[in-house]
């Protein structure tokens, strides 16, 4: 199902191990994982969609965050059985009847509105950030082309946030 982070999983339980490894401790029986039927109690997860798992830097929230995903669409797991590799292409669990996505469709109200010019040229944007100050970064990245060409300015001004919903 749907956890508090955000997204769906495989139906499958993870903990760490004494090397800091990923390891599946459970699977929940008609979950994805389960039903698939490579997976066992004991494999180590070694990456996800290509990228490397490190327990070293990870706690498992971390991993457990980048299996899940979007209700219905394919994961790829690494896997580590006893020194074995092995792939194992999943599909994150659908969605229960009448689920509503997450308000992280809504992004945080956090909007910069830039006009760059050049000439008679413009060009108008707004950047959204979501968690994690992308308009910020972006906006730096701006300014600083701003300042590398002299005949480009820039403007900018953060739009005013939405009324909360009620």
């Amino acid at each position: 199902g749907a956890a508090a982070g955000g997204g769906f999983g495989v139906g499958m339980g993870l903990s760490k191990d004494s090397d800091s490894r990923f390891v599946v401790v459970r699977l929940v029986a008609d979950g994805a994982a389960a039903r698939q039927g490579q997976i066992r109690v004991g494999d180590h997860v070694v990456w996800v969609d290509g990228k490397g798992l490190d327990g070293r830097r990870m706690d498992v929230k971390d991993a457990v965050a980048m299996i899940k995903g979007p209700p219905s669409t394919p994961v790829i797991l690494g896997m580590d059985r006893g020194g074995m590799r092995y792939e194992v292409s999943l599909v994150r669990h659908a969605a229960p009847p009448g689920y509503v996505p997450p308000a992280a469709a809504a992004p945080e109200k956090k909007s910069i509105l830039s006009m760059v010019t050049q000439g008679s040229r413009a060009a108008l944007g707004t950047i959204t950030s979501s968690a994690g100050g992308a308009a910020t970064y972006a906006y730096s990245s701006l300014t600083g082309l701003a300042k590398s060409l002299p005949s480009l300015s820039l403007t900018s001004r953060s739009a005013p946030a939405a009324p909360a919903a009620r």
